[in-house]
């Protein structure tokens, strides 16, 4: 309410799969899901006019994990069809295999390998952020008419990963 944005960026990470898994969600559908938590959060964040571009999560390592978010980005899909006020932008191609699967390293046009995910399994380097982060910059500049700043993917940001353990997690690809 007090910055009154005109666009609003979320991804939803594997915390959101626990309504598959934790006790009090049983038994409730993708589309109770969709009424009771997505439609109702849209509604909440759009209701001065702002717009949501939903970006889709990637797969992570774990198998199970990465199921229950293809479901979960479904609902976020279908809830972008429906609605005009939101954009989806999937996650998934950007950070993974040609088929899909799980990555942790990925070659960059030059012919580079650079690590993309974290040791974890989940969380994303710097890369990876950047890969993920490159559809979503590009259509809020063409939706928003707003400029790219030239070589945004490699300023300084990329060398302060958000965690004390950034060279542990993230280590230089040999």
């Amino acid at each position: 309410a007090q910055s009154n944005p005109d666009v609003i960026v979320l991804l939803v990470g594997v915390w959101e799969r626990m309504h598959f898994i934790d006790e009090r969600y049983r038994g409730r559908s993708l589309g109770q899901y969709r009424t009771q938590v997505v439609d109702r959060f849209v509604d909440l964040v759009t209701r001065d006019g702002a717009e949501v571009v939903w970006v889709g999560a990637p797969p992570v390592r774990e198998s199970t994990a990465s199921d229950q978010l293809e479901f979960l980005n479904g609902v976020f899909e279908q809830v972008a069809e429906d609605d005009e006020r939101v954009r989806y932008v999937d996650g998934g191609p950007v950070l993974t295999t040609p088929r899909g699967g799980y990555v942790d390293v990925a070659t960059n046009p030059d012919g580079t390998r650079e690590r993309i995910r974290r040791i974890d399994g989940t969380h994303l380097c710097p890369g990876g952020a950047v890969r993920l982060a490159t559809p979503v910059v590009h259509l809020i500049a063409d939706r928003w008419q707003i400029p790219v700043g030239e070589g945004w993917p490699n300023q300084g940001w990329r060398h302060h990963v958000p965690f004390d353990d950034g060279d542990v997690d993230c280590p230089a690809v040999g």
